[in-house]
């Protein structure tokens, strides 16, 4: 009986641990990320997560903006695939070593 109860109660310790993996997918990519380059206006991310959605503001200066040097924010979501990547609509972020990948470029954690 005693037998019994021990591994019911592992069984359902080990149950509760795989279920609780999935909510920490992907909390690397949180916080403030800034591009790795040598131009005037480096690229931001900043990186939040709410109801399993990871919420991305992107923001750049392009060439040829009407005002020089004023950023335009783009609001993107994704998911977890991994630890380290994030899927979105027709974009990924891939995290390595401390460093976020995206759009081609790198960024550190700020």
């Amino acid at each position: 009986m005693k037998n019994r109860i021990v591994l019911i109660i592992f069984g359902l310790l080990f149950v509760s641990l795989l279920s609780g993996c999935k909510d920490n997918l992907g909390v690397g990519f949180l916080g403030n990320w800034h591009e790795l380059t040598n131009n005037k206006y480096p690229a931001k991310v900043d990186i939040i997560y709410k109801d399993g959605v990871f919420y991305i503001d992107e923001s750049r200066v392009y060439p040829g903006s009407p005002v020089k040097g004023q950023y335009s924010i783009e609001h993107l979501e994704a998911k977890a695939d991994s630890e380290s990547v994030l899927l979105g609509k027709g974009f990924s972020m891939n995290l390595e070593k401390g460093y976020l990948h995206y759009k081609g470029d790198v960024f550190v954690k700020k």
